[in-house]
């Protein structure tokens, strides 16, 4: 369909957790690749829980989150920074419920936590897939760096 994006489908004989691993280890460096500035080695980062279209959607965007986080803590440019308060934080700035995040709250939210970008992203359940849209902003002014978009087969998930 001309779109660019990453897929990742089921494979008999391969873990769950293996193949979203791949995944996620080719988005997190094309952000890095694609980022509108340059990214030193050790650059202070982070992972926002990813947003969800649909409530039922919540347990697969908390997994998928983690995955995300697992990728980045292996990245060679980024070095991954986590508070251990995070879940307040996001409450402090009315994102608990919402999972929403624009360039302010980007940027109120990775200076609360000592990061200088922020990887967020929202999840889509379409046509027997998750469409995961991954930004990557800079906390100091709250722009977006860099979007990507992978595709998943539902297998993938948790459920629904």
């Amino acid at each position: 369909s001309g779109e660019e994006y990453f897929q990742a489908r089921r494979i008999s004989d391969e873990k769950r957790e293996e193949t979203l691993s791949k995944l996620f280890d080719i988005a997190i460096p094309q952000l890095i690749d694609y980022s509108s500035i340059g990214l030193a080695p050790g650059t202070a980062a982070s992972v926002v829980p990813l947003s969800f279209t649909q409530d039922s959607h919540r347990v697969n965007a908390e997994y998928f989150t983690e995955q995300l986080s697992f990728a980045l803590s292996r990245s060679r440019v980024l070095k991954i920074v986590e508070r251990k308060d995070m879940q307040k934080i996001l409450s402090e700035l009315s994102l608990q419920n919402t999972g929403m995040m624009d360039e302010d709250t980007a940027a109120r939210f990775g200076k609360l936590i000592g990061a200088e970008v922020l990887i967020t992203g929202t999840v889509y359940a379409r046509d027997g897939s998750w469409e995961i849209f991954l930004k990557m902003y800079r906390v100091e002014t709250g722009e977006v760096l860099a979007v990507t978009k992978v595709r998943l087969d539902r297998e993938l998930g948790l459920g629904n």
